[in-house]
């Protein structure tokens, strides 16, 4: 019973907080709980309660069941409201059939092409490196590694016009450190080359990230310039 009524509670304040109705949200934990991908969470998928379609989501990522990739990628190319959550939604399932749709996304806006959705680029990069690693003998999810670096490489968010509105410098950090984990993940051929230009970045966070990205990678790029590191920093 204690742990009933804990459940109740749980439910009853990710509603107040998210706007879900409760019986809504009762039906979602349970097809969360059962793995169970069915008509009805993909319908919420739909639904016009943009706090519903965010959860139920997060719950199709949960499942991990595939067929909902459609939905998802519908999402992530129309919704501006329940893109990024669906864009995590993808990286959880970690399936291939997904690459095309992060690449063709990422590439709108390497190419500049559309303003960029700052958290949604995060959740893509992010997405890309969790298929990848699922996926190592897909021609497709090669790209993604590929995309990764490019991302991580090209210095084309320094100064864009972002969205939502952010500082560039808390932006770029967020953004760098997801793509040197993702890059763990998908292990891109010249991966460390380009990690290693990030050892003497000016966050330390993120020169941290390079680091230890390195150290996964077994590389050897730049020793001396490592062993300098623990003289003068």
């Amino acid at each position: 019973h204690i742990f009933t009524s804990l459940v109740v509670c749980l439910v009853l304040s990710l509603s107040a907080v998210a706007q879900v109705p409760l019986n809504v949200g009762v039906q979602i934990l349970k097809a969360e709980d059962a793995r169970d991908w069915n008509a009805g969470v993909e319908a919420l998928l739909k639904s016009p309660n943009m706090a519903v379609r965010e959860r139920a989501a997060l719950a199709a990522g949960r499942i991990g069941d595939k067929r909902a990739l459609a939905v998802l990628i519908d999402l992530i190319e129309k919704d501006d409201d329940a893109a990024e959550m669906a864009a995590f939604a993808i990286g959880e399932i970690e399936s291939s059939e997904a690459s095309d749709a992060i690449i063709r996304k990422i590439n709108l806006y390497l190419d500049g092409k559309t303003v960029v959705n700052v958290e949604l680029l995060k959740n893509l990069v992010e997405a890309a490196g969790k298929v990848a690693a699922a996926n190592p003998k897909v021609d497709s999810t090669k790209k993604l590694g590929e995309l990764i670096l490019k991302v991580l490489d090209s210095g084309k968010f320094d100064k864009v016009d972002l969205m939502p509105k952010t500082t560039p410098a808390n932006y770029n950090r967020s953004l760098n450190i997801l793509a040197l984990t993702a890059i763990i993940r998908a292990r891109p051929d010249g991966g460390d080359v380009v990690v290693a230009k990030f050892i003497n970045h000016d966050d330390a966070r993120v020169r941290t990230d390079a680091l230890g990205t390195l150290t996964r990678l077994r590389s050897k790029q730049r020793l001396g310039d490592i062993r300098g590191l623990l003289r003068r920093d």
